[in-house]
């Protein structure tokens, strides 16, 4: 991911703002996944499924 946002050549993709964005989601969202996993209340999906697929597991889960 680091090099990914380097190549991108954005003014703010220092290694060293890049290395703190990372912290910041592990620290944050990272913990916030297991606070919901652990009710269980995470969906997780396939970021290759179609509009229509996750549209229908998403109603799927909430009934």
């Amino acid at each position: 991911m680091k090099q990914r946002s380097l190549k991108r050549g954005l003014m703010d993709d220092q290694p060293d703002v890049i290395e703190r964005r990372i912290n910041m989601f592990k620290e944050h969202t990272l913990t916030l996944l297991d606070y919901y996993q652990g009710k269980q209340r995470l969906l997780t999906l396939s970021g290759e499924l179609s509009t229509d697929e996750v549209e229908q597991k998403i109603l799927s889960y909430l009934q």
